[in-house]
C-alpha cells in the first residue's frame, strides 16, 4: 500500500512535495484512498504447501485513467471509487506503464525493507497515512461481535488498534471496519465491547 501511495504521488507530481488538492492515504487493512474516495487496493493470498507457508501472492490495483463518468458507474455507498484522471477533473491522462514501473520498483524497495526490519519499520508511515486515525469506528470482529471505539492505528504486528469507550485499548488481527450506514445484524449490534 505504501508503494501504491508513492506511485500515485509520483504520477500526480505531488511527490515529494504534496499537492494540497490531492490527499492520498490508507484505510486499514488494504484500501488506498484519495480525497475520501477509493483509488486502489491490495490483496494478498497465502500459498500453503504441506501445511506450511510457501509464499504470498500480492495483487495491487490502482485506478489511473478512468474518467469521472466511468467511476460514477461504480456504486459504492461508502468510499466512492475514483482515479487519478477523475481527481484532475479529467484534464490529464497518465502514463500507465510509467506508473506501473514506479509502483513495482517502490514495492521492491519496501519488500527489501520488510525482510530486513519487519513490519515495525513501516508502522509509523502507515499510521501517518491512515485516513481514519482518531475517528470513531465500528469494527466487526465476527458476525456476532461488533466493537465500537476510536481508531488508533496499527500496532507492531499490523493489527488494528481501537481505544474502547471504557478507556481500554484492544488490538485485532482481522475484521472489518463497518460503515455507519451499514446494517449490522441484531445479534452483533448488542456487542459493543468485550
Amino acid at each position: 500500500a505504501l508503494a501504491a501511495v508513492d506511485a500515485l504521488r509520483w504520477a500526480s507530481g505531488s511527490n515529494p512535495h504534496p499537492d494540497p488538492s490531492l490527499a492520498f492515504g490508507l484505510k486499514w487493512p488494504n484500501d488506498v484512498v484519495a480525497n475520501g474516495q477509493k483509488i486502489g487496493g491490495v490483496l494478498a493470498r497465502a500459498v500453503l504447501s504441506g501445511g506450511r507457508l510457501d509464499g504470498v501472492i500480492v495483487g495491487v490495483g490502482v485506478n489511473i485513467n478512468q474518467s469521472r463518468a466511468e467511476m460514477d458507474l461504480i456504486k459504492r455507498p461508502v468510499w466512492p471509487a475514483t482515479s487519478l484522471r477523475a481527481l484532475t477533473d479529467d484534464d490529464r491522462t497518465f502514463d500507465v506503464a510509467a506508473v506501473r514501473r514506479r509502483l513495482t520498483s517502490q514495492f521492491a524497495v519496501e519488500l527489501r525493507g520488510f525482510f530486513a526490519e519487519g513490519f515495525p519499520a513501516f508502522r509509523e508511515r502507515i499510521n501517518g497515512l491512515e485516513v481514519l486515525m482518531g475517528t470513531e469506528v465500528r469494527f466487526r470482529v465476527s458476525e456476532q461481535e461488533v466493537v465500537e471505539g476510536t481508531f488508533s492505528g496499527v500496532d507492531e504486528e499490523g493489527h488494528i488498534v481501537l481505544q474502547l469507550p471504557d478507556g481500554q485499548t484492544r488490538s485485532f488481527p482481522s475484521g472489518e471496519i463497518v460503515p455507519p450506514a451499514a446494517e449490522v445484524p441484531a445479534a452483533a449490534a448488542g456487542s459493543s465491547s468485550a
